[in-house]
């Protein structure tokens, strides 16, 4: 559930900006930042994936919104509430080539396409049983369409990334819990 949030909110944060940049001008002649430090905000979002150090990514993301306060507060806003989502891969200390896979949102988008598709077909909705069912059965039949992910030969190290933030996790909360009991 955590992975479709972050998506949502990472393709929000996408449309949202997209449509900004459209209205503000032509993609060749905005400006376009560099991974090097150059200021800029069409590719400042995929820089801060690019970061080893989720800090600087997380400082890169928070100059963006400054920037985009004015101009576009909306955008600038859902920088900042989607910035621990977009930074989990960072954070994660993933292999690039597995952060690129995880950042593409086009399984979402084929999965939500295919669910209206299918779900366009109900006249009346009875209860939230068959809308859950409905849904069920599309997610069903949009995974027959699902290929391999490019970087699958890594996803243990995204596997045993996320076992030891459980454990990191559990392991705070029984601290918490014989502090609480002293």
């Amino acid at each position: 559930m955590h992975v479709i949030v972050t998506r949502w909110r990472y393709t929000r944060l996408w449309a949202a900006f997209r449509d900004h940049t459209s209205a503000v001008g032509d993609r060749r002649s905005s400006t376009v930042a560099l991974c090097d430090g150059s200021t800029g905000s069409r590719t400042s979002i995929p820089c801060a994936w690019e970061r080893e150090d989720a800090m600087k990514a997380e400082q890169l993301l928070l100059n963006l919104a400054r920037r985009l306060e004015q101009e576009a507060s909306g955008v600038s806003e859902t920088i900042l509430e989607g910035m621990d989502e977009i930074l989990t891969v960072v954070r994660l200390k993933l292999p690039m080539d597995l952060r690129r896979s995880l950042a593409c949102t086009n399984i979402i988008v084929n999965m939500m396409g295919t669910i209206r598709r299918v779900c366009c077909n109900v006249k009346r909705w009875r209860n939230a049983a068959m809308a859950l069912r409905w849904t069920g059965e599309a997610m069903q039949e949009a995974a027959k369409g699902f290929r391999r992910l490019k970087a699958h030969k890594q996803l243990p190290v995204l596997r045993a990334a996320l076992v030891a933030i459980r454990q990191q996790i559990e392991g705070d909360q029984g601290i918490v819990a014989e502090a609480v009991a002293a």
